[in-house]
């Protein structure tokens, strides 16, 4: 039997078929992100997404069963890039000095793609992931479990170093990533306000303070 094939089939040949899948795949997802930072993702239809991917329509629904599968893989996606830049942070240095650079790089990701930024707001409707197939909700629960992770692991951190008090891990969470998103929305009206010159340095202030004072 040739040394390179079994039952007649080339071993390469499924790996190739894969990374054929794979290319495919990329492509309508860059397709897909290049309009949506170019119209509104709502009036964003899977027709043009197939046309700027040079793929017939039924391709789109090959990968992904629906539009909403596809913002879920996009929001998915862009979460672990988030989270691969979270935890390439230099861990090695006093809580406060972490905490700030954590919030730096949430607070640039999420306004210099402004666009994908409203993906992930949207992406936490219930109503949104009811209508998600199995794998995709369960990719995003994956996605947010990892930053939630990170998050959860830099405030016991913090405890233990002795830089904020002990309290409840869940409300801290959700006090935090409530007060990050909420100044994310704000920051358009602040801009150009000399009272808020900073708004990424404002908000890990309050941040800081909110940790501190031990009842969130």
């Amino acid at each position: 039997m040739n040394p390179r094939s079994r039952g007649g089939r080339a071993i390469g040949t499924s790996d190739r078929r894969r990374r054929e899948l794979e290319e495919r795949e990329r492509a309508l997802l860059d397709a897909a992100i290049s309009l949506m930072h170019r119209d509104d993702w709502e009036t964003v239809t899977v027709e043009e997404i197939a046309r700027r991917a040079e793929y017939a329509k039924g391709t789109v629904y090959r990968h992904f069963p629906s539009k909403d599968d596809l913002h879920a893989r996009l929001v998915a996606d862009w979460n672990a890039g988030t989270c691969a830049a979270l935890e390439n942070l230099d861990a090695d240095r006093p809580f406060e000095t972490v905490l700030r650079d954590f919030v730096a790089v949430a607070w640039q990701r999420l306004t210099a793609d402004r666009a994908h930024a409203r993906l992930c707001q949207h992406a936490h409707d219930a109503d949104f992931r009811a209508r998600l197939a199995p794998a995709s909700r369960v990719a995003l629960t994956e996605a947010d479990a990892r930053l939630l992770g990170l998050a959860a692991g830099l405030i016991d951190w913090g405890v233990a170093e002795g830089a904020i008090p002990r309290a409840p891990l869940a409300p801290r969470l959700f006090a935090v990533t409530g007060l990050l998103l909420g100044a994310l929305r704000l920051a358009p009206l602040w801009s150009g306000d000399a009272a808020l010159p900073d708004p990424e340095r404002t908000t890990a202030d309050a941040i800081l303070a909110l940790l501190r004072t031990g009842t969130a």
